[in-house]
Formats: C-alpha cells, sequence, structure tokens
C-alpha cells in the first residue's frame, strides 16, 4: 500500500471516524415532553473533574439532549432532592456537579447514581428556530465558552453539512472544553445523520478533489477560477477547513478500495485453499494483516489485544509480572538494555547487552517486541527458560528464571563528596517527578552544590514526566520540545514549555551522564538541558529514538484491539531530531570493557565459590563489608581471607578483577538483605568520577584536595592528560 494510500485512510478516519466523548447510557433515548424519565437519559455526557474548587472540591458537568433552562434546572432540583449532592443549572445545556470532598474517591460511582435519579420534564423548548449560520458565529466569535459550548450542542442537532464542517474547524483549533464540546457535537452529529453521511463523504470527496486540482493551477489573478473555489467552499461548508485536515488528492480513496479488494482476494484464496485451516481464520488473517502494517510503519508501532493493552499500562505504572528486563530489537535480534535491580533477571545475572536468542527453546529473532515480551511474561512463580549470548561466549547458555512482581525503582540519590548531589533516575514513570523533587529536597538539606543527574540505561517513558523533570531545572516558560507529524492531527505538531508552577531549583552546575541504552525521554531531557546550557552531557552517544507513540483504541474492535501508534517525531529547542541519531556527548568517554579471554575465565568461575565464601565470612563481620561494599581503596587484603578465596577460582585472572568480583557479590548481598539497591558506585564507576571532577572544577574546588575524593582526582587528572597526549 503506497504512502499516498495511508495519507488517504487517515484523513478518512479524522473527518469520519467516532470522534466525541463518551455518551452516557440510554443518550439517545428522547424522553416524551413532561414525562418521568431519569437523569441518564436526558444528559448526553458526563465530563469528571472539570476544575478543583477553591475549597478543594471537584466537579463535573451534565451536558443534556435538549436546549431548555427549565428543563436543566429540572435535573438540578431532582439532583439535590435526591441528597446525594449539589447540582446547579449553568445555562440550558449544562449542569455543574460538586463533588464533596468525602466522596472524591468515588466520582464514577456517584455519576452512576446520579443517572439513575428520576426527573420531571417540562415541555421541551427546542431551538430549531435558531438559524444555523447564528449557532455558528456564537462559536467562532462569543466570548463566552459556555455559550459557545451550547451552541456546538446545538450544532451537532442539526443535518447541513456547514455545521459540522464548523464543528470540526473548532475541534482542530481549540483547546479545552470548547474543543471537547465540539468533538461531542460532531460525534452526536454523525450518530443523528448517519444516512447521510455516505452521501455527503462522496460529495466531499470529490470537492476537495477538484479544489485541489484547482489549487495546484494557482489562481492567482484568474478571477473566473478563484470563483470556483469560492462557490465550492461555500457549497459544503467551508471544505477549505476540511482540506487542511485531509491534506490528500481525495481521488486516492479510489486506490484505496482497489487496494482493499485485493487484499480480500487474497484471504478468500488463503481461507478456502492454505492446509492449515487454523491459521486462516478470518479473525487471524485480519490480526495478522494489522500486525503487518505497523511492523511496515516502524519498529515503535504494535497492536495489542486487550491483556496485552493491560500489561502496557502496568509496565507505565511501574509494576508487572515478568522477569525484569528492558529489551531492543535491532538488525540482528533482540538485546537486554538493561536488567531491573533485584529482578529475577537480575539476580539470575543476566546483563545489559545480552542477546536473547531463545525463550523456551524456540528462537525468537522473527517475532517483534511485544511477541517477545508475550512469551516471556506469564503468571507469578512459573518459570521461563531465556537463552543467551554474551560477547567472549562460544555457544548459547540457558537461564531457568521463575517470573516475579516486578517494581521498578525509579530514582536512587546520595550525597558524594564536595556536596555534590548523585541522583539517578531509572524511569520517567507517573511518579517519577515527585520520586525526584523528594531527593532534589533532601540533596539540598544535605547542602549540595552540584549535581550529577544519571540517566544511563534510562528507556525513557512518559512526556508529561520528562517536561515536568525538565521545568525543575529550567527557566519557567522555556521550550522543553516540540512534536512535529501529521497536519491532521493537532495534537502531534505542539511545542511543550516548561510548566510555570513547578518549584525550580537553584542554578548549580549539572552534569548529565548519559550511555547508549539512555534513550527516548532520557535524549528529550538532555537535549533540553544542553541546549539551554543548564548542563554538560558526559559519556556515550545516546540510543536515538527521537519519536513518540500513542494508544488508540480501535473502536471496530468494540474494546478487544488497541493500537500503538508513532504520531510524532520530537525535536530539540534548537531544532535538532535526533532520530536514529542519538545525542552526542560533550565530554565522551569510551566503554571500558574486559578483554574477551577476561570476559571468558570470568564465566568460567562457579557461582557457589563466591556463595560460600559469604557464608563463611559476611555474617562473622558485617560491619567491615558494608564499609568494603562503599569503597575496599582497591585493596584485596582487607577480605578475610582472600588468599584462600582466589586460589579456589583456579584462574588466569589478576587479583584485582578477582577483588572486584567479590566486591560486587557483597555489594549484591547487603543490598538483597536490606532490600535496598546501592545508588551508585563512586570507587568503580570511572565516568562518575569524571563527573565530580568536573563539578568540583566549576565549583573552583581542586579535586585533588577535596576530601573523600583525592585519590579519584588524582587518577582522573592522570587519565585526562594521557587522552590529551594521544
Amino acid at each position: 500500500m503506497t504512502k499516498k494510500l495511508f495519507v488517504a485512510l487517515l484523513g478518512l478516519l479524522i473527518l469520519f471516524g467516532a470522534a466525541g466523548m463518551p455518551s452516557s447510557q440510554g443518550a439517545d433515548a428522547r424522553p416524551d415532553d413532561g414525562g418521568k424519565t431519569t437523569v441518564g437519559k436526558v444528559t448526553g455526557t458526563l465530563f469528571y473533574n472539570l476544575y478543583p474548587r477553591m475549597t478543594g472540591e471537584e466537579e463535573f458537568y451534565l451536558v443534556m439532549e435538549e436546549e431548555d433552562l427549565g428543563r436543566a434546572q429540572a435535573v438540578a432540583e431532582a439532583v439535590n432532592n435526591a441528597g446525594l449532592t449539589r447540582a446547579t443549572a449553568l445555562s440550558g445545556n449544562l449542569v455543574r456537579v460538586t463533588v464533596p470532598n468525602r466522596l472524591k474517591l468515588h466520582t464514577v460511582h456517584l455519576a452512576s447514581q446520579i443517572s439513575q435519579v428520576e426527573v420531571v420534564l417540562p415541555d421541551a423548548d427546542r431551538d430549531d428556530r435558531v438559524p444555523t449560520d447564528v449557532l455558528i458565529n456564537l462559536l467562532k466569535k462569543d466570548p463566552d465558552d459556555l455559550v459557545r459550548i451550547n451552541a456546538a450542542i446545538s450544532l451537532g442537532r442539526r443535518e447541513e453539512m456547514n455545521a459540522y464542517a464548523a464543528l470540526a474547524r473548532i475541534a482542530e483549533k481549540e483547546r479545552g472544553w470548547v474543543r471537547r464540546g465540539a468533538m461531542f457535537a460532531m460525534s452526536r452529529f454523525q450518530a443523528r445523520n448517519a444516512k447521510n453521511m455516505h452521501k455527503w463523504r462522496g460529495e466531499f470527496l470529490v470537492a476537495v478533489n477538484k479544489i485541489f486540482h484547482l489549487l495546484q493551477r494557482r489562481p492567482v489573478n484568474d478571477k473566473a477560477l478563484k470563483k470556483q473555489v469560492e462557490e465550492l467552499r461555500a457549497a459544503f461548508g467551508d471544505v477549505h477547513a476540511y482540506y487542511r485536515l485531509f491534506e490528500s488528492n481525495a481521488g486516492e480513496a479510489g486506490e484505496l478500495s482497489e487496494s482493499m479488494k485485493i487484499l480480500r482476494e487474497l484471504m478468500a484464496d488463503a481461507a478456502a485453499l492454505h492446509p492449515d485451516e487454523d491459521r486462516v481464520k478470518v479473525d487471524k488473517l485480519l490480526e495478522a494483516a494489522a500486525g503487518g502494517i505497523t511492523e511496515y510503519l516502524d519498529k515503535f508501532s504494535v497492536m495489542w489485544d486487550k491483556e496485552e493493552y493491560r500489561k502496557f499500562q502496568e509496565m507505565s505504572q511501574g509494576k508487572f509480572v515478568g522477569i525484569g528486563v528492558f529489551i531492543h530489537k535491532d538488525d540482528e535480534g533482540f538485546i537486554i538494555v538493561s536488567p531491573i535491580f533485584g529482578s529475577p533477571a537480575y539476580n539470575a545475572g543476566l546483563k545489559a547487552r545480552d542477546r536473547i536468542i531463545t525463550v523456551n527453546g524456540e528462537e525468537v529473532k522473527d517475532l517483534d517486541v511485544d511477541m517477545l515480551r508475550q512469551r516471556i511474561t506469564g503468571e507469578k512463580g512459573t518459570a521461563v527458560k531465556i537463552g543467551i549470548m554474551r560477547k567472549g561466549w562460544e555457544e548459547l547458555r540457558v537461564f531457568d528464571i521463575k517470573r516475579g512482581l516486578i517494581t521498578l525503582p525509579l530514582v536512587l540519590y546520595k550525597m558524594l563528596p564536595g556536596d555534590v548531589g548523585y541522583l539517578r533516575l531509572l524511569q520517567f514513570a507517573p511518579e517519577s517527578p515527585a520520586q525526584m523533587q523528594a531527593a532534589l529536597d533532601d540533596l539540598n538539606k544535605q547542602g549540595m552544590k552540584a549535581l550529577v543527574l544519571d540517566l544511563r540505561n534510562n528507556p525513557g517513558g512518559m512526556l508529561q514526566a520528562a517536561l515536568e523533570i525538565a521545568s525543575m531545572f529550567l527557566p519557567k516558560g522555556v521550550v522543553v520540545t516540540s512534536v512535529k507529524g501529521r497536519k491532521a492531527n493537532p495534537q502531534s505538531n505542539r511545542v511543550f514549555h516548561t510548566d510555570r508552577t513547578t518549584r525550580r531549583q537553584g542554578d548549580y552546575p549539572i552534569i548529565v551522564m548519559i550511555n547508549g541504552a539512555s534513550a527516548s525521554a532520557s535524549e528529550m531531557l538532555t537535549g533540553a538541558l544542553r541546549d539551554h546550557k543548564r548542563a554538560t552531557a558526559l559519556g556515550q552517544r545516546t540510543f536515538g529514538k527521537g519519536c513518540g507513540q500513542n494508544v488508540f483504541p480501535l473502536v471496530s474492535s468494540k474494546g478487544e484491539r488497541f493500537v500503538k501508534l508513532t504520531v510524532f517525531k520530537y525535536y530539540l529547542p534548537g531544532g535538532e531530531c535526533i532520530h536514529e541519531v542519538g545525542i552526542t556527548p560533550l565530554i565522551e568517554m569510551p566503554v571500558k570493557e574486559l578483554e574477551e579471554w577476561q570476559s571468558l575465565e570470568l564465566e568460567k568461575i562457579p557461582p557457589d565459590i563466591q556463595e560460600k565464601y559469604i557464608q563463611k565470612h559476611f555474617d562473622a563481620d558485617r560491619e567491615l563489608f558494608e564499609k568494603l561494599a562503599e569503597r575496599d581503596g582497591f585493596d584485596e587484603k582487607r577480605y578475610p581471607g582472600f588468599e584462600q578465596f582466589y586460589e579456589s577460582l583456579d584462574t588466569k585472572l589478576d587479583k584485582d578483577i578477582a577483588r572486584r568480583l567479590l566486591r560486587n557479590r557483597v555489594r549484591a548481598e547487603i543490598s538483597n538483605r536490606t532490600s535496598k539497591p546501592f545508588s551508585c558506585d563512586l570507587q568503580e564507576d570511572t565516568e562518575l568520577q569524571r563527573a565530580v571532577y568536573e563539578l568540583l572544577g566549576k565549583l573552583e574546588e581542586d579535586p585533588s584536595e577535596v576530601e573523600g575524593f583525592k585519590e579519584y582526582g588524582e587518577r582522573v587528572r592522570k587519565a585526562i592528560e594521557e587522552a590529551e597526549e594521544k
């Protein structure tokens, strides 16, 4: 299917899809004048949590099907008489319902109760006598938003195409409740005029096609052509407003129809002739076709069923059942971006940059990311066999891992020498900004003078979380990012600024640490801080995911299917799009890895040797091991019985690597016993040492003289000198 075909299809979906607010039960019912009915049959929709009141209460609106102040007052009176809460008729269309503080957690239940309240309606006073062009003028120009919402709802009950055109234009241009009212009215218009919509579609497409060709001829000085264009616009209710939404040659709708015939014929032949009948059932073929479209679009778009969507929601909230790894697919298959601390995968020994080759004995290279996730996740307590290849290994190794409840850590922090704060953000989840603010507050109380913000291995997350965190460090009202998608989707063409209400940090120096697994929101935040000269980036080039996805329910599936679709690319404040490019840090530091033979030697060491050491020595001198976990001075002699431990390894590795191996096991033991991960490892993390070194320099302090950092400061200085000489 061609690119232009997708343009045409998207345009039709936007113009004629069910773009409206959900209606309350029985909204289509039209009670007899003066009859006894329920609120749910009179109102068209419920707007939840509209605005918090000064008292802390919240409120929502009942939107009336009929434009009649008497009816609205009757509904408000019925709600008040029921004793559930307070209601006030604001206009002939709107009734405000106040939610008391004690019922804030039960708003949905309260709305359900209100919908069943019986009300006796007065005679209807319809708005048919108000001309459509008057309503359109009110919708466009009236300064009172309530009047505009009323006009929109009234237009939704008309049968003229220009009423729909006016609503569509408002839905495209406006924001807030006027836009929502217009979208709701559009859905009511479609339901009311369902029989005419097919005919209007055809007329509309013909009109747009004509205008398209006329505009191509550039009728700058041709009065006759200009007149034709204006006549077409008038005849079909400001077709130009639709044209901005549609953007493509509407004549390609015929090409789309022909392509769909080919797809239907292919499915029919497969269903009739393919020997595997189970594979050619219509629902499976349709799902495969939809999956093929999303895979064709990009590697981040995917279709989900209801269960997969539920798991996605759990992950975005920071909790899910699985083994606990972030994964990414490249041309060679699947790679682990990072295991989650304390997860079954972490405890089993899986590492960043490991490649997943098999799951339960089946190769997974040809699967998409979500299909792999389905196979890895499962019921809590069940086991899954993960086949792994690691750099330096000659053959596949299988890890038998028991699934568990994964709770993602979000923020880890610590004060480092020289009053340099360290804060590691692991994911941009809904709770990330609040946890980060709490961590910064604590570091500030401790006297923080500079900050290391560690975004290494952070795969990204929610755009809103990134915006809130950026607002903590940047001036109020500056650009954080801009997103650009199809012009047909106003939500995908926006500029996002820092929040003017967020409490901002002081202007202390900041180093942002990044690497090849820093992606999406991590890159957005890094780029914003860099472009506004608020922070310096250090580490390795980032992943390069400069696009964003929205999740949509597929209406025709009746809640059974959802699509996560890429809808925009984002741009940094300086105008750069880093998609498939990444951000190169100002201070680049190569990844330090063991030589291949060293990695092979490490893999030969049986884990039980370390376990025996821990069992023998840890409890006997726990206080000592807690000190060694923080800093052992690179001295293996401080570990009780180290010589015997080293001899038992029977390895070619030197004692310093053996010391690091043992220290890592000690740190893991302390973390597991305290259920608290170490925030960082200043002793072994040369990138973190360099970050602190740079910040101390910005604070005009000599890193080699700062208590607790003297040894590291001298090491970093020598490393910089050696790099400059090369």
